[in-house]
């Protein structure tokens, strides 16, 4: 499959780890010398360490967070074929070295599948424009 945007391929990998059941983030894009991406690669949500040095810091004042991180190899890399400049699925690893959750907790618990919906963007918007202070923004929406 090839497509001619590389954020239909996001959205469908999106769709794709919302029914098995993990989160995701954008990894690196990568340009060419030209300033032109070739490449963008997308990680499941638990790819990497914590670095070591944030962990040892024992002055802080707050606890530290939950680990979470545990170097997961999951991963989807598209490039755009220099023939064509459509975009396809170079390199797609499906191997997760975790337990993912079950289905009906992935709304609630998975950041990279909570939204906010146009109306409450365009809300936020417009208050910060006026000047009032973002966690005054996030109780108001809260609430």
């Amino acid at each position: 499959m090839e497509f001619s945007d590389p954020k239909q391929l996001a959205r469908l990998y999106e769709e794709y780890n919302y029914v098995r059941g993990f989160g995701i983030r954008q990894g690196k894009k990568i340009r060419n010398k030209k300033g032109e991406f070739v490449q963008f690669i997308y990680l499941c949500s638990r790819e990497g360490f914590r670095d070591n040095k944030w962990l040892q810091m024992h002055h802080l004042k707050r606890e530290h967070k939950v680990v979470t991180r545990c170097r997961c190899p999951a991963e989807m890399r598209i490039k755009p074929r220099d023939s064509t400049e459509k975009w396809y699925v170079s390199r797609f690893v499906d191997n997760h070295n975790h337990d993912l959750p079950p289905t009906k907790f992935v709304d609630e618990y998975l950041p990279s599948h909570l939204k906010i919906s146009d109306v409450d963007i365009a809300h936020m918007d417009s208050m910060r424009q006026i000047g009032i202070s973002i966690p005054k923004i996030y109780k108001s929406i809260a609430a």
